[in-house]
C-alpha cells in the first residue's frame, strides 16, 4: 500500500513540474518564433486564418486521425519567418487556441489563429518593457 501512495506522489510530483514549466500564457503577451521556419517552404511555422482550421490540426495531433479533422487549404496559412513577433488577444476552444495579431511581416496587424501547443515549443515570451520610466 505504501508503495502505491509513493508511486502516485512520485507521478503526480514530475507531472506538476513539467506543467509548471512553460511560461504562463496571458492575452497581451508578446511571442516571438524562436525555430528556423521560412516562409516558402512546406515545413515552416504557420497561422491559420480560420479558428476552424487550427482546431481541424490541433485534433489531428491529438487523436491521430488526420483524414476526419485536418483538411486545410494552403491558401488559408500565413507562413512565417524566424524572429517574427505575435500579439495574444484571447483563448478559443478551451484554450488549445490563441487569437493573435501578427506584428511583422507582409501581413502584420491582422488576427489570425495559432494552437497553443506550438506557441509553447516554437515561441519564446518577449519580456514586457515598461514605457513608464
Amino acid at each position: 500500500m505504501k508503495l502505491i501512495l509513493f508511486i502516485t506522489t512520485f507521478l503526480s510530483i514530475s507531472t506538476y513540474s513539467e506543467e509548471s514549466t512553460d511560461p504562463i500564457i496571458q492575452p497581451e503577451d508578446i511571442w516571438v518564433l524562436d525555430t528556423h521556419s521560412s516562409r516558402f517552404s512546406g515545413n515552416g511555422q504557420v497561422l491559420y486564418m480560420m479558428p476552424q482550421d487550427a482546431l481541424h490540426t490541433y485534433r489531428g495531433r491529438e487523436y491521430g486521425d488526420w483524414n476526419q479533422f485536418s483538411y486545410i487549404d494552403s491558401r488559408k496559412l500565413v507562413r512565417l519567418k524566424k524572429g517574427y513577433r505575435v500579439k495574444l488577444i484571447e483563448p478559443f476552444f478551451s484554450g488549445d487556441i490563441y487569437k493573435v495579431s501578427l506584428l511583422d511581416g507582409f501581413s502584420k496587424d491582422k488576427t489570425y489563429y495559432l494552437i497553443t501547443d506550438d506557441l509553447n515549443r516554437k515561441y519564446k515570451k518577449m519580456e514586457q518593457i515598461d514605457d513608464k520610466k
